[in-house]
């Protein structure tokens, strides 16, 4: 048995073409050596990223039919981030996969590229296989029971703006109101300089949540 027929065992799905599943775990680094200058994997990340939130979006509004838009948006975020879906990927054992140059070994292993991945393969699926197949991949891979609208704000927001812009978010205490001990802090928080969010709260933590849940808004609004 190959390795790619190994993968396929893994994920529950046999591709009709395996040259897109290859390019979707060859990295930059690798074809770069090879003296290539375009970069497939990347297109099936992206389109990857997009199959992941349609799925992922459809099946929380069903297993939550009273759930508001915020709620919803909350629980797809605790399933669809680099965190998550890097743990996904090492369940599967992907890296083992994945073709890359030597000098990015350990590169390789940070949970940000290992999400790439995920989204790389999520998108092969996809174009190998359609909606239907894509589904049953994410439901295989995808543990649903670990959904909560419990989320993580700022590092929510980190990591929608890396991945679009390639900075980090600021966050900058604007103004603190009210007696030592009720004292409400706010703060915005700034994209490429751009004021983005703002929030108020009791802490600058509380603050900074708030302002990050305001400036996602914003973003996912633009698209």
């Amino acid at each position: 048995m190959d390795e790619i027929e190994v993968l396929e065992n893994r994920i529950g799905y046999k591709f009709k073409d395996k040259k897109i599943l290859e390019q979707a775990l060859q990295h930059s680094s690798y074809l770069a050596l090879k003296g290539e200058k375009s970069y497939p994997g990347e297109r099936l990340e992206f389109l990857g990223d997009a199959v992941l939130n349609f799925v992922v979006s459809s099946e929380i509004v069903e297993k939550f039919p009273d759930a508001d838009e915020g709620k919803l948006t909350r629980l797809r975020a605790s399933l669809v981030n680099s965190k998550n879906l890097s743990k996904c990927a090492s369940r599967i054992k992907l890296k083992d996969f994945v073709k890359f140059a030597p000098q990015i070994k350990e590169e390789v292993k940070s949970p940000e590229l290992l999400a790439d991945f995920f989204e790389s393969l999520i998108g092969a699926v996809y174009v190998d296989g359609g909606i239907s197949a894509a589904e049953e991949v994410i439901k295989n891979l995808i543990d649903f029971s670990k959904a909560t609208d419990a989320v993580d704000f700022k590092t929510q927001l980190q990591e929608l703006v890396q991945k679009k812009y390639g900075v980090l978010p600021e966050y900058e205490v604007v103004s603190e109101k009210g007696p030592e001990h009720k004292k409400i802090f706010e703060v915005v928080v700034k994209i490429k300089g751009r004021m983005r969010g703002r929030g108020e709260g009791r802490s600058k933590k509380i603050a900074e949540q708030k302002a990050a849940e305001e400036a996602i808004k914003k973003l996912e609004k633009r698209g």
